[in-house]
């Protein structure tokens, strides 16, 4: 079957999820990046869309873990890291300056 093709249909389950989440079709982009991982653990690009897609859907635990995992692989992934950095911000806003 298509999902049984290897490393050729996560590049394509990444696309489509790609499209998915340009249409805001979050939890249709969410079933192809995840199928992606599955498929290939190690793709960085795919935890990243997911990360992003969890983002979006302003689920930012899952977010940060899929950055976190992302960077286990690929320490020096700027997308990875980019998108960490934005995921805790809303766990850690920072303080107002009163003073």
């Amino acid at each position: 079957t298509f999902m049984e093709k290897g490393s050729r249909n996560v590049k394509a389950l990444i696309q489509r999820g790609s499209c998915y989440a340009a249409d805001q079709d979050w939890q249709s982009a969410l079933r192809d990046f995840s199928d992606a991982i599955r498929l290939q653990p190690t793709s960085v690009r795919a935890l990243c869309m997911r990360g992003r897609t969890y983002c979006c859907m302003r689920d930012f635990d899952n977010a940060v873990k899929d950055y976190e995992t992302a960077l286990k692989i690929d320490g020096n992934s700027a997308v990875a890291k980019e998108g960490l950095a934005d995921a805790m911000q809303p766990h850690n806003p920072l303080p107002l300056n009163t003073g």
